[in-house]
């Protein structure tokens, strides 16, 4: 296998989630305190009945779920990202055990390294070039090869291009390639990415991996890409490489083999519990606001349900918006800077005018279940602004009962400093709502 400069360490800082129950953490870097209150959580949920199933409505890396999974009650899990629906299928609902990573090197190398050589077969020279300026990196030459690429989201020609591969997709896989190259990852990376995914699609075609054991490895390439990616701990913006500090962070990312990463990563998933527990489990991908009718159909009732819903005007699809199309591979438009996705989720939760209603439809559809609520929100979340807003108030109109049940001290991150301070004081507040039978 090709290398370059290959290392597996993880980079510092990078959070590593507790699964709660001795499994191995998820291993992307992932924005949110959601595992600090994930034993407090779970010490509520303990004292309803162990028959009443719980539902995690924004389940994000699945904390909350990992931290009740010793108690062997059924956990539901839901978000309306992709890449978070991938990671709670992997750990709640997968039939798969732990993938041997040398058997899946096995299954994939033919074909990770048939996509990979038609890619360095296209792209030889700016691979060329790329690897000299990692050898030898030079700001100024750093800076030209980046704004020389041409990608998705700034020239014509790969707009096309991508824009065919969307309606008719064609071999070799190349959408990290044509999208995130000299962004978000070098161009050798971005094309191993590509050749990975391309061989565990290949894998289930032929059916050398299950479906779940092909969402396993999915993950391992999710947490690779998390892991060698240039970015500051989230993908809503990519590093630059304008000053001395900026060029080592960038060129020692860039020097990160994904093929070694992939490998490491795929031995280190684990699922949660006994593969009983997870045939009782099961995942959704829905809006939280529109997801009763699925609700319904699938026959929860008075169970417990978890929220947790976005605090911020920050709109966390742009934080995840590669790891959503990894999962995807659907070819999307590249926008901005960013290289986003046109379709991204907007949450009303993050908007002023919407966070009210937004709360009081989430009550509602929570009670129409006959399910007990559990709430935590910031002291200082976005619906706090709406000085006329009492949140217990806001419950009480849809539950027999609510009670502050903890407030306690926590930080929050600020999402890569965008707001000035790395992170924030703040008091987390649960609240726990009753309803009426």
């Amino acid at each position: 296998m090709p290398e370059l400069l290959s290392t597996t360490a993880m980079p510092p800082g990078t959070p590593l989630l507790p699964s709660g129950s001795g499994e191995a953490p998820i291993r992307i870097r992932y924005m949110g305190n959601k595992h600090q209150l994930a034993d407090d959580v779970s010490g509520i949920v303990s004292e309803f009945p162990i028959e009443r199933p719980f539902l995690d409505i924004f389940c994000g890396m699945c904390s909350v779920g990992a931290a009740i999974a010793p108690s062997e009650r059924a956990v539901w899990g839901n978000d309306v990202q992709w890449a978070a629906t991938t990671v709670a299928r992997c750990l709640l609902t997968t039939s798969s055990d732990r993938l041997e990573s040398e058997a899946l090197a096995n299954t994939l190398v033919g074909d990770y390294q048939r996509n990979f050589e038609a890619l360095q077969g296209r792209f030889r020279a700016a691979m060329a070039r790329e690897r000299q300026l990692l050898e030898r990196p030079e700001i100024e030459a750093f800076a030209a090869e980046h704004a020389r690429w041409r990608h998705a989201g700034n020239s014509p020609s790969r707009r096309r291009e991508v824009s065919a591969l969307a309606q008719r997709p064609e071999p070799p896989h190349r959408l990290v390639t044509l999208t995130f190259a000299w962004g978000y990852f070098g161009l050798r990376q971005a094309a191993q990415i590509d050749s990975i995914r391309f061989a565990i699609d290949r894998a289930r075609a032929r059916r050398a991996l299950t479906a779940d054991e092909a969402r396993v490895a999915l993950l391992a390439l999710m947490q690779a890409a998390s892991c060698v990616a240039s970015t500051p701990g989230h993908f809503a913006q990519y590093l630059g490489a304008r000053t001395p500090s900026g060029l080592v962070r960038v060129v020692s990312q860039r020097r990160r083999d994904v093929w070694d990463q992939f490998l490491s990563e795929a031995e280190l998933i684990s699922p949660l519990g006994t593969r009983e527990w997870r045939s009782r489990n099961q995942v959704m991908r829905r809006d939280a606001l529109r997801i009763w009718p699925e609700l319904r159909r699938r026959g929860f009732r008075n169970g417990v349900v978890y929220a947790d819903p976005p605090y911020s005007k920050d709109h966390y699809s742009r934080y995840y918006h590669v790891l959503d199309t990894l999962v995807r591979y659907d070819y999307p438009q590249a926008i901005g800077k960013g290289r986003y996705r046109p379709d991204r989720f907007v949450t009303p939760f993050s908007l002023m005018t919407k966070v009210a209603s937004s709360f009081d439809r989430l009550a509602r559809g929570v009670a129409s279940t006959g399910s007990a609520l559990i709430l935590s929100y910031p002291s200082n979340g976005l619906l706090a602004q709406h000085e006329d807003v009492d949140l217990a108030a806001l419950l009480r109109r849809h539950f027999r009962t609510v009670t502050l049940a903890i407030q306690k001290p926590s930080v929050h991150s600020t999402l890569g400093a965008r707001h000035g301070e790395h992170t924030r004081e703040v008091e987390e507040l649960i609240y726990v709502a009753h309803p009426a039978t």
